[in-house]
C-alpha cells in the first residue's frame, strides 16, 4: 500500500490520496492549500460524484485549526467514515511498508447537516500519557478531595488549578470563529468530577479525563442558541473534545 505524506502533497501539489471506507478517493489541493501552504493535509479532494464530503472537510479543517503545530510536518493521514461519525489518524510520515504510530486519533460526530455534535482527541499529541496518570491516580482514590487531585495533577506535570486562570490560547479562537460559536464571558473552569444528570444530585465521581473548560454559544439552523463545551487538557492546554451540549 502506497501512502503520500501531507508535506509533499503540499509541496509538490501532486495528486492527493486519502483512505475513505475502504476506497482510494483521489483529487487536487483545494481550499486549506490556499488558507495555509504548509498545511500537512489538503481541504479538498474530488471523486467521481465532486468534491469531498462536507464533513470530511470540515473535520480536515478542524484538526489543523485547532493543533497549528502540526502544519508543516510531514504527517500520514487516514480517514473514514462510520455513519454521521468522521474518525481520523494523523501520524509522523512512516516508510511505504509501515506507519507511526498515531499522533492524534480524533473523532467527530455531526448531524446529517454536517454541523458538528461531538468531537474528541486522544494520543500522544494531546498528552495521554500524563493524562493516564492522573486519572489512574484518581480513580484509584474515589473518596479524594479536589485538593488531594491537584497533587496529583502537578506530580503528572500539570499545573495546580488552586488561584489558576486558565485562558485558551489562540488557536482555540479561531476554533470558535470557525464553528461560528462565540465564547461566554465566564472564566475556564476546572472539571474533576462527572457530569451530573439533569435535575440530579451533583456527582462525586472523577472524570476519566479531568479538563479545563470553557462555553461558547453558536446560533442553530432556526435561531436556537447552540451551547458547545470546549475541554482542553492541563498539561498544555491543547484542545481535546467539543461537546454540543
Amino acid at each position: 500500500m502506497t501512502h503520500l505524506t501531507a508535506a509533499a502533497c503540499v509541496a509538490a501539489r501532486p495528486m492527493v490520496v486519502l483512505m475513505l471506507c475502504g476506497v482510494w478517493l483521489w483529487g487536487s489541493p483545494g481550499v486549506l492549500a490556499q488558507e495555509a501552504s504548509r498545511a500537512p493535509a489538503v481541504s479538498e479532494t474530488r471523486t467521481d460524484a465532486g468534491r469531498m464530503p462536507a464533513d470530511i472537510e470540515a473535520a480536515h479543517l478542524f484538526l489543523w485549526t485547532a493543533y497549528p503545530e502540526l502544519l508543516g510536518r510531514a504527517l500520514t493521514l487516514h480517514t473514514r467514515r462510520e455513519g454521521t461519525t468522521v474518525l481520523v489518524s494523523v501520524s509522523e510520515a512512516g516508510g511505504r511498508d509501515a506507519l507511526a504510530p498515531p499522533l492524534v486519533l480524533a473523532r467527530f460526530d455531526y448531524d446529517r447537516d454536517a454541523r458538528l455534535r461531538r468531537f474528541d482527541a486522544q494520543g500522544p499529541w494531546v498528552e495521554d500519557a500524563r493524562h493516564t496518570a492522573l486519572r489512574d491516580a484518581v480513580l484509584s482514590n474515589p473518596k479524594w478531595a479536589e485538593s488531594d487531585a491537584d497533587v496529583a495533577l502537578m506530580r503528572a506535570g500539570g499545573a495546580s488549578t488552586v488561584g489558576t486562570t486558565f485562558a485558551p490560547g489562540t488557536a482555540a479562537s479561531a476554533v470558535e470563529a470557525r464553528m461560528g460559536a462565540a465564547r461566554t464571558s465566564g472564566p475556564a473552569q476546572f472539571l474533576w468530577h462527572q457530569d451530573a444528570s439533569p435535575g440530579g444530585p451533583p456527582l462525586r465521581v472523577f472524570r476519566m479525563r479531568p479538563v479545563w473548560a470553557t462555553d461558547a454559544v453558536a446560533v442553530g439552523p432556526n435561531g436556537e442558541a447552540w451551547t458547545y463545551r470546549f475541554e482542553y487538557e492541563p498539561f498544555d492546554g491543547r484542545l481535546i473534545a467539543v461537546v454540543r451540549r
